[in-house]
């Protein structure tokens, strides 16, 4: 028998740990959901979602070997037998909240775009070219002056074609696609119904084991 599950002097662990495991649970549950309903809530938690997750998880497994030991004392009851049966369908839900906490986090947070000053020096050599060419033009006489405006005067239109052409696929990649939408709004359904199932189970396990142990 293993020493520390078997209890801390003389107390059985399994009541220690099914405390933390009662409180985290439902805990990590309901930020989660918050999180997938309130966007600004889910950027400003971060990444203290899927950890509070993942430490709730953690403590499943740990739960039902307590708990194992704990049934080698007490004996095999049919209110302890119904309560090790529902513990037994926890750690699928519990692990699954928990990653789709952690792959919902790495989706959505927020990502670091390429800055624009290429495109702006882009167009301000283009303008930098017009003037060029307008001084030059001024030096050779009125004629070549008047060229040279048309092609200064071309010149910033293209620039400015250059300059929208960039504002505009900016707003574009600012808008997400369809798909990330899509994966957006399955991970938030996810994290809804592996969240909801693991609260149903934790209230159904806490339930059998309060009566478990008081006989009602």
């Amino acid at each position: 028998m293993n020493p520390i599950l078997d209890g801390v002097r003389g107390l059985p662990l399994h009541p220690l740990v099914v405390h933390g495991a009662v409180v985290l649970l439902p805990l990590s549950a309901l930020v989660l959901i918050l999180a997938t309903l309130v966007p600004p809530l889910r950027r400003r938690l971060g990444v203290l979602v899927p950890l509070l997750a993942l430490l709730a998880a953690a403590l499943v497994p740990l739960s039902i070997a307590s708990g194992e030991v704990l049934l080698g004392r007490i004996g095999p009851t049919p209110l302890v037998l119904e309560h090790e049966r529902l513990a037994r369908m926890l750690p699928p839900w519990a692990y699954a909240m928990a990653l789709v906490a952690l792959v919902q986090w790495v989706w959505t947070r927020p990502r670091r775009r390429a800055d624009g000053p290429g495109r702006r020096a882009g167009a301000g050599g283009i303008g930098g070219a017009g003037d060029e060419a307008r001084g030059v033009a001024g030096g050779a006489g009125g004629e070549a002056h008047r060229v040279a405006d048309g092609a200064g005067g071309e010149a910033r239109g293209l620039g400015g074609g250059a300059g929208g052409e960039a504002d505009g696929a900016s707003a574009s990649r600012s808008r997400p696609s369809a798909g990330r939408r899509i994966v957006g709004l399955l991970l938030g359904a996810a994290a809804i119904v592996t969240a909801s199932g693991t609260t149903v189970l934790v209230v159904l396990i806490g339930e059998a084991g309060a009566r478990s142990v008081w006989g009602g």
